[in-house]
């Protein structure tokens, strides 16, 4: 007994060793009993923090980020966006899941952090794209009288409890070229919505034209962290907040206005915790990548910055160049920074470069666990395959959109299992546009 007591000591002086007001993020393993593990990332403080508090949001990430290493949290996403040089206002809590979202281990991670921490607990708030959308949508159903706000980002619903939703500013975004989860996934839930009543504090954007991976660029625009801090329980009727505009060109352009300049944020682990309960995971930091635009004939620096959403002013300063710069056919012009391609080769989310546009889609496998429609995607993509297939199995399987190890194994006569061994992944492993997928020899 007296040795549980003393673990449990060390546990709690890890997580709370970390209170030090800063600008920071702190990776929080094992401090909360039946809960997540995650970030924590503490803005700079103020004076009136311990009396007034701050907003605390709620990152729900995708699929691509599930698992076990709160690393991967960190690829897209709010907290990427702070190592891009974002201004975050506010407390920001990273939940890791390996499965589906589960409301109650959010909320018990939000309720460790207003314990411990500056929070006002009048403007929590709720945002996730994807597999997040749908966090997002089983958090708001629930917590809908404990939240200010919520975004919900091409996701959809996980339950039939809509009318919590009205009762609370709720923005809804969703591409309607999104092949991984169709708009009508969030026209349902309007639809639903409409059916409790009053929508007053629903907005909904339809982005014209975007895929999947498009509403990532929304968690690198600082009016989608000030629209949702600026909801609070305590406002008039809990009217929406309808002054922030977020149009679709000033998301299209959200990229071009990064400026490359990291923040100045400490990032930490729970060591004293973690000697209590092992974990080997290390910090790692988040890799920095500048895109790049291959001139072509005719193009004008004019042409190549309306395209990249940004001015030929900052394109001559990238570059080095002048307006009046003739530009050569292959020449290699700077047009930006954005999200990262990662170690493990998966690419983020939200990395939509000039040769890679297609490689958006890649977000498909987002809700491969979540959504029917991902799979009868991915029954399409392998109907489109099958004739062209001999009653042999070829040496590789090459991914295309909407295919999971599921259904690759399903084609294939074979188990995800004997795919993993073959191809020295996991099954949780995203699955990239283009990737060879070895196959086991026909019996």
């Amino acid at each position: 007994m007296k040795r549980i007591w003393v673990l449990a000591v060390i546990v709690i002086a890890g997580c709370l060793g970390n209170m030090a007001y800063g600008q920071k993020m702190t990776a929080m393993r094992n401090c909360v009993k039946n809960g997540y593990n995650f970030w924590l990332y503490e803005p700079e403080a103020t004076i009136s923090d311990t009396t007034n508090g701050r907003p605390l949001i709620i990152f729900l990430h995708g699929a691509s980020l599930k698992g076990t290493d709160l690393n991967r949290v960190r690829r897209y996403g709010p907290l990427n966006a702070l190592s891009r040089g974002i201004k975050i206002n506010a407390y920001i809590v990273a939940p890791q899941t390996s499965n589906n979202w589960d409301a109650d281990k959010v909320w018990k991670c939000v309720e460790w952090v207003k314990e411990h921490y500056p929070i006002d607990s009048n403007r929590i708030s709720v945002v996730g794209m994807s597999l997040g959308g749908f966090g997002t949508f089983t958090v708001a159903t629930k917590y809908y009288d404990q939240l200010a706000a919520g975004m919900m980002l091409c996701g959809g619903n996980t339950n039939d409890q809509y009318c919590g939703l009205t009762r609370m500013p709720f923005w809804i975004m969703h591409g309607t070229a999104d092949k991984a989860v169709p708009i009508s996934r969030s026209n349902s839930i309007v639809n639903n919505m409409a059916q409790c009543g009053d929508t007053s504090r629903l907005l909904y954007t339809k982005l014209s034209g975007a895929n999947h991976g498009y509403p990532a660029k929304l968690f690198y625009m600082t009016e989608t962290y000030d629209w949702l801090a600026s909801h609070s329980l305590t406002d008039k009727d809990r009217a929406v907040n309808r002054d922030i505009k977020i149009t679709q060109s000033m998301i299209s352009g959200a990229y071009g206005r990064l400026t490359g300049v990291k923040n100045a944020v400490a990032v930490e682990n729970n060591t004293t915790a973690q000697n209590a309960v092992p974990d080997t995971t290390a910090v790692e930091e988040p890799k920095s990548e500048t895109h790049y635009y291959i001139v072509k004939a005719g193009n004008t620096l004019s042409q190549i910055a309306a395209k990249h959403h940004t001015t030929v002013a900052r394109l001559c300063k990238l570059n080095g160049i002048k307006e009046n710069t003739i530009l050569q056919i292959g020449q290699k012009l700077k047009v930006g920074y954005g999200p990262i391609e990662v170690k493990d080769g998966t690419k983020n989310v939200g990395e939509v470069t000039e040769k890679k546009n297609s490689e958006a889609e890649k977000a498909s496998k987002e809700t491969e666990n979540t959504s029917a429609t991902s799979e009868k995607a991915s029954g399409t993509s392998e109907n489109k395959q099958a004739d062209a297939q001999s009653n042999s199995n070829p040496a590789y399987h090459v991914v295309v959109s909407g295919n999971t190890l599921c259904s690759i194994a399903k084609r294939y006569h074979t188990t995800v299992k004997k795919l993993c061994e073959l191809n020295n992944i996991d099954a949780n492993s995203t699955l990239r546009l283009g990737q060879k997928i070895k196959l086991p020899k026909s019996k």
